[in-house]
C-alpha cells in the first residue's frame, strides 16, 4: 500500500485530514422546533481516537474536548447524542466518513473526566461507537434460519442492525438451521461465528469485526493466507529506527518515515504453560448422544492440526510452511510429547435430531480447533508505535524486522520478526500538534525460523536414538 502511495501532499509522516466539521448533534430539536441540535465543536476538540479490533465487534472511540464556551450546557449533554466526522491519511481511499449522509455517525455513550482545568474552562471525554452497537443494546429477536453462517450474519446485520456499511464475508462449509433464541442481534452473531467452518481453510471459527471499510465475517487463516499454500502479501514492512529519529516537518523521505517503528513491546513469545492448560497443544472433547446413548472422546492433537492448517511463515520462494509452528515435535515427559499431554477436556452433546431433523454445526469437530488456534495465535504478541496511517486496520498483515540486538551479528534481525498479524489498531489525532500516530498490536502463530524436530526428554535429560536406546546425556562422550 505504501509503494502506491503519493507522497506530494505531505509535510511529514503522520499528516492528516479531518474535516472541517466535528458535530455533535442533539437528541433534541432547535429553537424552531424544526431539526435537531447541531454544534460543530471542531474548533474544541484536543484529541481524537479511533480503536479497532479483531476481537470487537464494532469500531469505538473517544474525542477529548477543551470546552470554553458552555458547550455542555447549551446542549444539555446526556450520552444519546451523535457525532458526524471524517478523517484520513492524505493519498489514499480508506477514510473513516462518520458522518448522517452515509448512513454511518457514531453514537455518543458516555462521557467521563470532567474536570474544570480554567476559571471557565473545562475539559471532558465523549466516548462513541458505531450506531450498530447502540441498537443492539436496544434490540432482542427470534427467528427461524435455515440457510449459510454468513447469509444469516447478513440478514441480522440488514434487518436487525439496520447497518448500511459493507459485509465482507468468506464462505462457510454448509447449510445449517438455527433458532435464535431471543437475544440480540450481535449475541447471535458471535455465537454462529464461533460454530463457523471455512469452505476454503481447515479452520475452525470465524471472527465478525469492523473496520473502516465495513464488516468482515471470516476465519483467522483467510486473514492470513489466501489459499493453503498462498499468503497474504504485506499492506506495510515496519522496521525499527534510532529513538532520536522522529518525525520532521520537510522531510520528504514520508514513505520511509512512515514504515519506521519508534518504539515496540513484545508482550509474549510463547507461553507453553497457558498453552498446555488451554489446549493449544492437547485437548480432549467427550462427546454424549442421547439417542444412541454413547459416549466419544475425540484427541486433539496440535502436530497434526498443524500439518493440515496454514500458518503465517513462509519460505525463501514465498509459499507457505505448512507443518510449521510455535513447538518443535520433541519428547517432553515420560516419552511423551506436548501434544500427548491433555491439559484441557470439554464436553459436548452431539444429539441430533431434536428439533425436527436440524442440522446442527459439527461443534464436536470444531471447538477443539478453534481454540488451538485462538490461543495459540496469542504466542507471539507485539504492540508498535508507528506514524499514523488510516491504511492499516485490523485484520491486515504487516511485515515486522525486528533487530537481534547481537554484537556480533550488526544488522541481524530477531526469529520473531516476520509477518504478523493486525490484532488490534488504535489512531490517536492530536489536533494542535498536527500528529497522528498509530498504534498496533500484532500476533503471529509460528516463528520464522523452522522449529527443529527433537527427540531429547526435557525432564530425564536423555535422548532417544533410531534403536530406541537411551544415553545419559553426562555420558555421552563414553557412548561415543
Amino acid at each position: 500500500m505504501y509503494n502506491s502511495l503519493n507522497a506530494t501532499p505531505y509535510q511529514k509522516a503522520g499528516d492528516f485530514n479531518l474535516s472541517s466539521f466535528v458535530n455533535l448533534i442533539s437528541y433534541q430539536y432547535d429553537a424552531n422546533g424544526s431539526d435537531l441540535k447541531r454544534l460543530n465543536i471542531h474548533h474544541l476538540v484536543q484529541e481524537i481516537n479511533i480503536f479497532e479490533s479483531i476481537a470487537s465487534n464494532v469500531i469505538t472511540g473517544n474525542i477529548a474536548i477543551l470546552d470554553a464556551t458552555g458547550t455542555f450546557k447549551d446542549m444539555q449533554i446526556s450520552g444519546f447524542e451523535r457525532l458526524e466526522f471524517k478523517c484520513s491519511t492524505p493519498g489514499i481511499s480508506r477514510v473513516y466518513d462518520f458522518t448522517t449522509a452515509t448512513g454511518n455517525p457514531v453514537f455518543v455513550h458516555h462521557i467521563s473526566n470532567r474536570e474544570q482545568v480554567q476559571e471557565n474552562a473545562q475539559v471532558y471525554v465523549l466516548h462513541f461507537c458505531s450506531m450498530e452497537r447502540a441498537i443492539n443494546q436496544s434490540t432482542l429477536f427470534s427467528h427461524a434460519y435455515t440457510n449459510s453462517h454468513e447469509a444469516i450474519v447478513q440478514d441480522i446485520l440488514r434487518t436487525h442492525l439496520k447497518s448500511k456499511k459493507n459485509f465482507f464475508f468468506e464462505p462457510s462449509s454448509t447449510l445449517f438451521k438455527h433458532v435464535i433464541p431471543y437475544t440480540s442481534p450481535l449475541s447471535a452473531i458471535n455465537y454462529l461465528a464461533g460454530d463457523t467452518q471455512s469452505k476454503a481453510h481447515n479452520s475452525a471459527g470465524y471472527r465478525f469485526f469492523e473496520t473502516s471499510t465495513g464488516f468482515h465475517f471470516r476465519s483467522i487463516e483467510s486473514l492470513t493466507n489466501v489459499s493453503s499454500k498462498v499468503p497474504r502479501k504485506s499492506v506495510a514492512s515496519y522496521s525499527m529506527k534510532r529513538k532520536n529519529n522522529r518525525q520532521n516537518v520537510g522531510n520528504k523521505d514520508v514513505k520511509s518515515d512512515l514504515q519506521s517503528v519508534f518504539e515496540i513491546s513484545i508482550e509474549s513469545s510463547v507461553n507453553s504453560l497457558n498453552n498446555m492448560t488451554s489446549g493449544v497443544y492437547a485437548s480432549d472433547m467427550v462427546t454424549h448422544d442421547q439417542f444412541a446413548k454413547k459416549f466419544t472422546t475425540r484427541r486433539f492433537n496440535y502436530y497434526l492440526n498443524r500439518l493440515e492448517t496454514s500458518q503465517m511463515v513462509t519460505d525463501n520462494s514465498g509459499q507457505v510452511v505448512l507443518g510449521q509452528g510455535i513447538i518443535p515435535n520433541m519428547i517432553f515427559s515420560n516419552g511423551k510429547t506436548p501434544a500427548d499431554m491433555v491439559g484441557r477436556r470439554m464436553f459436548q452433546s452431539t444429539t441430533t435430531k431434536v428439533h425436527n431433523d436440524a442440522r446442527q454445526p459439527p461443534k464436536e469437530q470444531i471447538t477443539q480447533k478453534r481454540i488451538s488456534k485462538q490461543e495459540g495465535m496469542k504466542g507471539v504478541q507485539a504492540t508498535i508505535q508507528v506514524p499514523g496511517f488510516f491504511g492499516i486496520n485490523a485484520g491486515d498483515v504487516v511485515n515486522l524486522q525486528i533487530p537481534a540486538y547481537d554484537n556480533k551479528s550488526p544488522g541481524a534481525v530477531d526469529p520473531l520478526s516476520g509477518k504478523f498479524l493486525v490484532i488490534d489498531c488504535k489512531h490517536t489525532i492530536i489536533k494542535n500538534e498536527k500528529n497522528h500516530m498509530t498504534q498496533l498490536t500484532l500476533q503471529k502463530d509460528s516463528f520464522t525460523r523452522v522449529l527443529d524436530d527433537e527427540n531429547f526428554d526435557t525432564f530425564t535429560e536423555q535422548r532417544t536414538d533410531t534403536e530406541n536406546k537411551d544415553y545419559d546425556l553426562n555420558l555421552i562422550d563414553e557412548v561415543l
